[in-house]
Parts: C-alpha cells; sequence; structure tokens
C-alpha cells in the first residue's frame, strides 16, 4: 500500500474546498430561486455573467452545456421536470456540433 505525499494531500483538500464552495453556491441560487421569478433570476445570471472576463465567459458556458448534456441523459424524472429533461437532451444534441472552443 503506497501512502500519499503531502502534495496529493493537498490535492484532495483543494478538491473537497472546491467541492463545498460550489455546494453553498448551488444553494443560495435554488434559494433564490424558490423565492423570486425565473426571469428575476435570469436577468441577474446574465448581468453577472456579461461582467465577467470573456474567458471565463466562454469556461462557465462550456461548463453549462456540459451539465445540460448530462441532465438530459438523467434517467429518474416525473412530470416536475420532464420538459427540462427533454429539452436539456434536445438542445445537448445541437450543441455538438457547434462546440465551444479554448481560446
Amino acid at each position: 500500500m503506497s501512502t500519499l505525499t503531502k502534495h496529493q494531500i493537498n490535492l484532495i483538500k483543494q478538491d473537497n474546498q472546491r467541492e463545498k464552495e460550489i455546494d453553498n453556491a448551488m444553494d443560495v441560487i435554488f434559494h433564490h430561486l424558490n423565492r423570486s421569478s425565473d426571469q428575476e433570476i435570469a436577468d441577474l445570471f446574465l448581468q453577472k455573467i456579461t461582467n465577467k472576463h470573456r474567458t471565463l465567459q466562454q469556461g462557465f458556458w462550456r461548463a453549462m452545456f456540459s451539465v445540460m448534456e448530462s441532465y438530459g441523459d438523467i434517467e429518474y424524472y416525473d412530470a416536475r421536470n420532464e420538459h427540462s429533461v427533454r429539452a436539456c437532451k434536445s438542445l445537448s444534441r445541437k450543441l455538438d456540433v457547434v462546440g465551444l472552443p479554448y481560446i
């Protein structure tokens, strides 16, 4: 059995911290989605995204399209999210052709 190096341990800690931070951010987003209009949240997202560096905007959308692709492949859904799953599946097929390059 091999032991982990300090560098490997630090990488694991960083991964765990990143996951916690993203989890907290998602909790905040869903909290506000539950209490605000979808359009209000969409407008705020657009405002905040377009104020970031263009490369980061591209990376954000690359990540979101990847989420859409995976979400379109989930097997369990019901009437509450069926249309979202199907829309993600349909849109992700179209996005494969376009792609988002790293620049």
